[in-house]
């Protein structure tokens, strides 16, 4: 790959890399983000972040919130399989934000991106609610991502109040450990605010991404959505990440 751009800060190192038209970004050595315009999916755990909005029949998600931009790999793919009406991307580094913007092309109409620490938006946020918010906040600490905050009883809450009724929250945990310590599993009062949920998982990574539902839906859903896309049900991307469902 080449490098075609970099930065270095107090605190930080940025590299834009290049192999013909896929575009990569990496902070302080951590592989944030991977887009090819002309290959949307990428097989790798970004796909899972926008893949539990296909539960959903086609046209329900209107409003997304994404928390963690990184290079906007799953605001392309939002709008390229979803076609919500507004997305709200919201990143605390700037810096991340005029990648996204410069290399990775994310200047949609319908998507606004803001400056500001996730966690703190979230506690002062007070407008329209969510069909789907995307929780993919991390930092990095000796050249791992680390989340900033818990997904704890706290959390969860505060993210369900920007939720409408029947919306879902998706998370990001880097590890089954984290996964399974999420208060999801590990308070009773949070589960039942949820109809169902989901784990959707990679054989590339060990990530683990909570699709956490306020209304049931069906994996034969996912599947009709999917069908419609060439990129989705073509050469066995269906085998390329699995999709549990999480009993209670």
């Amino acid at each position: 790959m080449a490098i075609i751009w970099q930065k270095k800060t107090k605190d930080s190192s940025y590299e834009v890399r290049t192999a013909g038209e896929t575009v990569r970004l990496y902070t302080d050595g951590v592989f944030h983000s991977h887009y090819n315009p002309k290959h949307v999916v990428t097989r790798n755990v970004w796909d899972l972040l926008f893949l539990p909005a296909l539960l959903y029949p086609a046209g329900s998600i209107k409003r997304v919130l994404v928390l963690g931009v990184g290079g906007g790999v799953a605001i392309h793919q939002l709008n390229h399989f979803v076609k919500p009406d507004a997305i709200v991307g919201v990143e605390l580094n700037p810096i991340h934000i005029q990648v996204a913007k410069r290399f990775f092309k994310v200047n949609y109409k319908n998507t606004q991106l803001v400056e500001a620490d996730a966690v703190q938006w979230v506690e002062l946020y007070s407008g329209e609610p969510f069909d789907l918010v995307i929780d993919d906040i991390y930092g990095e600490e000796d050249g791992e991502p680390i989340r900033p905050i818990a997904a704890d009883s706290a959390w969860f809450n505060k993210l369900l109040k920007l939720l409408t009724p029947k919306g879902m929250l998706v998370t990001n945990f880097v590890t089954p450990k984290e996964y399974r310590q999420c208060a999801y599993h590990t308070d009773a009062k949070i589960q039942r605010k949820f109809n169902c949920a989901y784990k959707l998982t990679t054989r590339l990574y060990e990530n683990n991404i909570g699709a956490f539902l306020r209304s049931e839906q069906s994996v034969q859903t996912m599947k009709n959505n999917m069908a419609e896309y060439k990129a989705l049900s073509n050469k066995g991307f269906d085998q390329t990440f699995r999709i549990t469902k999480v009993r209670r």
